[in-house]
């Protein structure tokens, strides 16, 4: 469940309430793109990093579902869902998104103690699992399993089947048409990152929940 996970909600002209959990690097900027076009937003802080005061470890669109349940009453949402990526894809894009970033904002979603984060994947992999084994919040909660992101009756979409059931899901629950933009938006920089059997084999024993969860192979 490409990859911080968002959780802004949305609310139409007719009332309806649906929640998104977006894992972050999972299409999911686009998805949110066309719901803003449609509905009013809420649990989403733009300026999380830019305030010197912050009242949460994580921007609100970050929460996962334990914190998420303590702000939300339960069935306030009419709809939720979530769309998961396989672990490998998502951390792959994950590297690429981190080093897209300027220096002040990598500096900010990082985790201390940890040094300069490596600009090789195989090196970052293990700069990576060692910061969400130092905090689960590390990167701005964008390393947290995906399961922990499973809202409690939220519809799974998987990226790899591609977005068109998501598009008519959303239309059928909201009851207004949502389109998809025309462009997509928050892609990561297109750069060659080769994953060795090696990574490919400790990302996968440490999302193995994930992996079994939503039928990754």
């Amino acid at each position: 469940m490409d990859g911080a996970p968002d959780v802004p909600g949305y609310i139409f002209p007719n009332g309806r309430r649906i929640l998104f959990v977006h894992i972050p690097k999972a299409a999911g900027t686009s998805v949110e793109i066309a719901l803003r076009r449609q509905a009013a937003e809420f649990l989403f802080d733009a300026k999380f990093h830019s305030v010197p005061e912050r009242t949460t470890r994580v921007s609100a669109q970050h929460l996962h579902t334990a914190a998420l349940n303590r702000l939300v009453l339960p069935g306030f949402f009419n709809y939720s869902f979530v769309i998961t990526r396989h672990p490998v894809d998502r951390l792959v894009s994950e590297f690429r998104f981190r080093r897209g970033l300027l220096p002040a904002s990598r500096r900010a979603t990082g985790v201390r103690g940890l040094g300069r984060e490596p600009a090789e994947f195989s090196a970052w992999l293990t700069y990576a699992l060692r910061a969400v084994q130092k905090t689960p919040w590390a990167f701005d909660n964008h390393l947290r399993p995906q399961f922990h992101f499973a809202y409690p009756n939220a519809q799974v979409f998987r990226l790899e089947d591609g977005l068109e059931p998501v598009w008519q899901a959303l239309s059928e629950q909201s009851g207004i048409a949502i389109a998809p933009p025309a462009k997509r938006h928050q892609t990561s920089r297109v750069a060659p990152v080769e994953v060795s059997p090696e990574d490919r084999a400790r990302i996968v024993a440490h999302y193995a929940e994930d992996m079994e969860r939503f039928g990754y192979e």
